[in-house]
């Protein structure tokens, strides 16, 4: 994230109105370098890895309001987080267990 939009981001955090106080600074900071690694404009290259920080910041889980902060952080449309956090089998919307096993349910024998 540009030096610039990252102290806007920053002086957002103490409004009322703004989600972002609830990332962790780790979190956001995490964020921003992988912001970095993109072109600018380009920020939505960094929603898997935003989100994949902050799941990890809430013990495993993504909320709503999680998801309207990386948005919010990213400057994009809430719904193109809810896009990803709801494609990928890696994010989880609600409290579960420590250990995921998925099983394939293919004929394949190996």
């Amino acid at each position: 994230m540009s030096t610039e939009t990252h102290s806007s981001a920053d002086a957002k955090v103490g409004t009322e109105n703004s989600k972002l106080k609830l990332l962790s600074e780790h979190t956001r900071h995490e964020i921003d370098h992988w912001v970095a690694k993109f072109p600018p404009g380009k920020q939505r290259s960094a929603c898997i890895a935003a989100l994949r920080a902050t799941q990890h910041q809430n013990n495993g889980y993504l909320t709503a309001d999680l998801m309207d902060a990386v948005a919010e952080y990213l400057s994009l449309p809430p719904i193109q987080v809810y896009e990803v956090a709801s494609f990928y089998s890696m994010f989880e919307t609600h409290p579960c267990g420590r250990h995921h096993v998925s099983i394939a349910r293919t004929s394949r024998a190996c």
